[in-house]
């Protein structure tokens, strides 16, 4: 049995499902380009000055990267909080 009242409740949910996929594949992604960076930097040989200055540039794209892995893994928690009150609240 449907509740046309919960309709948009329903469509809410199903939206945020939908963010919270994408976001999930976004944090998938930044974490491959994250492997991808460590392993970069940990095949330079660093004795040249040249390797000194890439590595600095490599340990900033890092850090950026755990930055953004942060702000996904929060924004996809806040995702979940946001569906789970939702959700019991279109429960009568």
């Amino acid at each position: 049995m449907t509740f046309p009242v919960l309709a948009p409740a329903f469509a809410h949910l199903h939206t945020i499902d939908v963010v919270l996929q994408a976001v999930v594949a976004a944090r998938g992604d930044v974490d491959d380009l994250a492997v991808s960076a460590a392993r970069a930097r940990d095949a330079v040989q660093w004795q040249a000055p040249s390797a000194r200055a890439f590595a600095t540039q490599a340990e900033g794209l890092e850090r950026m990267l755990r930055t953004v892995q942060s702000t996904l893994e929060l924004t996809a928690d806040d995702l979940r909080r946001a569906r789970y009150r939702l959700a019991a609240a279109a429960v009568p």
